[in-house]
């Protein structure tokens, strides 16, 4: 009973030093320089081309694009719903 209760012990202990020990790098070796990718794209070069040069998936690039394309829509956004309405006068209407 022991020697098998060690044995789970051991063994769920070499999973989880397994588990987190390989998850943690690999989430640090995932990320994607966006600004980079989207400097590539201004200057008129393929997402596949860009995708090749810094290792990365196609996917990522357009995943970049997508981002960009947000931030640009909230920027719009925000700065149409910050401007004033016109104001209306009793002057500019005319009485008959």
């Amino acid at each position: 009973m022991l020697r098998k209760a060690a044995l789970t012990g051991a063994s769920l202990a070499l999973a989880s030093m397994l588990a987190f020990g390989f998850g943690a790098s690999s989430a640090s070796a995932n990320k994607v320089d966006c600004t980079k990718v989207m400097a590539e794209r201004g200057a008129g070069k393929k997402a596949k081309d860009i995708a090749k040069e810094m290792n990365i998936s196609t996917s990522s690039v357009y995943r970049c694009k997508q981002k960009a394309a947000a931030k640009t829509t909230t920027a719009k956004t925000t700065t149409a719903s910050a401007k004033p309405a016109p104001a209306t006068t009793s002057a500019t209407k005319s009485s008959k």
